[in-house]
């Protein structure tokens, strides 16, 4: 006759797992012309004349560039109009957001380009002063780093004593245990857009054997509608561009 096993004695209650205080991660596709994207891009970077590994990938740094070579692109008009519409779209769906008096012009875009290659990495950071970041995901030729966002409530990980083992769901690979996310990581496909909350801390690793990594990266935010006060009407008119502050 067996004896008892220790899991005959095994007697939990059935727990239902509940997703609390998420942050949202979109992902979409666009079907433009990948292909010339790809050319403008290259055409942009090659135009760089900067020597230092950690400006010289992209034209965040280098406006004269991507105003006269991304800007005039009618692809450049196409995305552009995609990634507002998008924006609206989720600030509507997802924020209960009124934004009944905005026209596109009042949705602001601040959009650059990237070439990445084996030397280049980003460091974490997150993008202050914006409500929604993303990035557009043109050329991913394998090897190609990952996008890796960080946990904003790191310290309930280390509450728990957690130690870290991954979880791969497809393109997203979960750092942590089922309890607790410590990294989430995205490895992105050509085509592929994910939009994301500014405050999230994010970064690209080295990834030394890749060839090339071509990325479009933006900002998103949007005009605020006051409330209307009888004092709008009948004060002194003002304007504050004195107290400019130089960066």
């Amino acid at each position: 006759m067996k004896s008892e096993t220790p899991k005959t004695h095994f007697k939990p209650l059935q727990a239902n797992r509940h997703e609390i205080f998420s942050i949202p991660f979109w992902t979409m596709r666009w079907n433009g012309d990948l292909q010339q994207v790809t050319h403008d891009v290259r055409t942009a970077i090659s135009q760089i004349e900067d020597d230092k590994i950690e400006t010289n990938y992209t034209t965040y740094f280098h406006r004269e560039i991507h105003e006269s070579v991304i800007e005039p692109t009618d692809w450049y008009k196409s995305l552009a109009t995609n990634l507002k519409d998008t924006y609206a779209d989720i600030m509507h769906k997802c924020f209960i957001k009124d934004i009944r008096h905005l026209k596109r012009s009042d949705i602001h875009l601040y959009l650059w380009v990237n070439r990445y290659t084996g030397d280049h990495i980003h460091m974490a950071h997150n993008h202050k002063g914006s409500t929604i970041s993303g990035t557009f995901y043109v050329q991913t030729s394998p090897p190609c780093a990952p996008i890796i966002f960080e946990n904003p409530m790191e310290p309930a990980n280390f509450l728990f004593q957690t130690k870290d083992r991954a979880f791969d769901q497809g393109q997203v690979t979960l750092e942590g245990v089922p309890a607790v996310t410590h990294e989430f990581k995205y490895s992105p496909q050509d085509g592929d857009i994910a939009f994301w909350p500014s405050y999230l801390y994010h970064n690209v690793p080295r990834c030394p054997d890749q060839q090339e990594r071509i990325s479009i990266s933006f900002n998103l935010a949007h005009r605020e509608e006051l409330n209307y006060g009888p004092s709008d009407e009948i004060l002194e008119e003002m304007e504050y561009d004195f107290l400019y502050h130089e960066e």
